[in-house]
């Protein structure tokens, strides 16, 4: 496939073509305005002959003549392919000739902060459909709507990898467009902030996660026995070290976040605001950050 960028004036459309180094192919990407050096295009790509997403890229290319300034490759490295992954699923792999691959992230926040860096945040997710045929012959099709891990990348002002990782999180919803899936999102000049609907099996009664937290499913089926199963689960990465903790933000273990991707972050006050429902009540909620 060609991928060009276009810009437009009064006179003209100019039309450049885009390209990676050889052997790689564009996969998901987005287009950023920086104000301080023009525009830039990160994203995933693949490489010729090998499966799944191999890591990021990130392009600066110039507003004013939009050719390719710098050509950035971050590939992934092994801990981050194998997250997850347990020993026997590893073996496997090994005895078929495979490798570990990542696949379905999709970019979701790029963010330029005050000292240089560059925070890229994705999501997995992707969709399922199947079959299921009644005694009188009609078939109805379901849709599960899953929406898995989160990659958190920093990439400092002379175009290192600072850090880079995994967040388990596992949704998976029928028939709703992944309605009560996500994240909620805030970032400030010190640490970044997920808010999701979690299951309540990952953590003790405390409200911290298990140290073998494998992030179980939440699946959304309007089943009350189920939803008493939900929390919402926060995590705090620190944007220096890359170094992250996560817990549960409430002792109630009824509530859940209404629609993790409709929310406000409010930078200026350094807060972020949502919408929960609860067991007998719906509530707006304002979480205060240090």
């Amino acid at each position: 496939a060609k991928h060009h960028l276009f810009s437009f004036n009064k006179k003209r459309i100019n039309d450049y073509k885009l390209k990676l180094s050889e052997g790689l192919k564009y996969n998901d990407y987005t287009l950023k305005d920086n104000k301080d050096s023009g525009l830039i295009l990160i994203g995933y790509y693949f490489e010729n002959n090998k499966d799944g997403q191999r890591g990021i890229f990130k392009q600066n290319i110039s507003s004013t003549t939009n050719e390719i300034i710098s050509n950035e490759i971050f590939e992934f490295d092994n801990s981050l392919r194998t997250f997850g992954m347990t020993d026997e699923v590893l073996e496997k792999l090994r005895k078929e000739g495979k490798e570990p691959v990542i696949s379905s992230f999709k970019t979701s926040h790029i963010d330029f902060l005050s000292n240089g860096d560059l925070i890229i945040v994705s999501e997995q997710s992707f969709t399922k459909t199947r079959e299921i045929r009644s005694s009188d012959g009609s078939v109805d099709v379901e849709t599960y709507f899953l929406f898995r891990n989160i990659i958190v990348t920093n990439i400092n002002s002379s175009n290192e990898l600072k850090w880079q990782k995994m967040i388990n999180k596992s949704q998976t919803s029928v028939n709703d467009l992944g309605f009560k899936s996500s994240f909620a999102y805030h970032i400030n000049n010190n640490n970044i902030y997920f808010v999701f609907n979690d299951s309540k099996s990952n953590y003790d009664s405390s409200g911290k996660p298990f140290a073998n937290e494998k992030a179980s499913n939440i699946v959304s089926t309007g089943n009350k026995k189920k939803s008493k199963k939900v929390v919402i689960s926060i995590v705090k990465i620190n944007i220096e070290s890359g170094d992250f903790n996560k817990q549960q933000l409430f002792e109630e273990t009824q509530c859940e976040i209404a629609i993790p991707r409709f929310y406000y972050s409010d930078k200026e006050n350094n807060q972020l605001v949502f919408y929960i429902k609860n067991i007998n009540k719906q509530q707006v909620v304002q979480v205060m950050f240090d």
